[in-house]
């Protein structure tokens, strides 16, 4: 069936997934049990909890996690947000940590979204968890006015082509990883 045809089931899915409700009466569909928390302030312990299991897993040396998390709250090149996701039993499965940026030159402006850290917990991979995330953030980035995502990746390019992004060589990362690029 054509894609157009099923948008209104993956809206719906993507909205009662995001409401934390139970989607085992949507078509097509396997129930989430989970819920899926939107994070505007980093101070939640859930979060941090998560963000710390992330850091370990990628054997990052973190020294002041208190510096850390205030810098997600007063980011100054962008507003910092994420979603966190959780079985109803409260357990992390995983987040998408995103900023809305506004990159601008002398003559043009645009705001872009970007997708800064993305976790999921070992034991909820290859489940679509992180594809439910990815398209929970890109659905806020277009109902928020965002045009376009960029991230960067050391380790999953295959996930993020699968999703649409196309690697690109124009645009280059501080971090030296690869940049993609999608158009929303």
């Amino acid at each position: 069936m054509p894609a157009k045809k099923w948008a209104p089931l993956r809206v719906a899915y993507l909205a009662a997934c995001a409401n934390g409700t139970n989607t085992t009466q949507l078509p097509h569909r396997r129930a989430c049990n989970v819920k899926d928390i939107f994070i505007d302030d980093f101070s939640s312990q859930t979060f941090q909890a998560a963000y710390r299991r992330y850091c370990a897993e990628m054997g990052f040396g973190i020294k002041n996690w208190e510096v850390v998390f205030q810098k997600m709250n007063h980011d100054p090149h962008g507003k910092d947000y994420a979603y966190l996701r959780l079985t109803d039993s409260g357990e992390t499965v995983g987040f998408l940590q995103f900023t809305a940026l506004e990159v601008s030159s002398w003559f043009f402006r645009t705001k872009i979204g970007f997708i800064r850290e993305f976790w999921v917990a070992p034991q909820h991979r290859n489940s679509s968890h992180g594809a439910a995330l990815l398209e929970l953030t890109e659905s806020w980035f277009v109902r928020s006015g965002f045009p376009a995502s960029i991230l960067t990746t050391q380790t999953a390019d295959h996930f993020y082509e699968k999703h649409g992004y196309v690697r690109t060589e124009a645009i280059a990362a501080d971090n030296e990883e690869r940049v993609y690029l999608k158009r929303l």
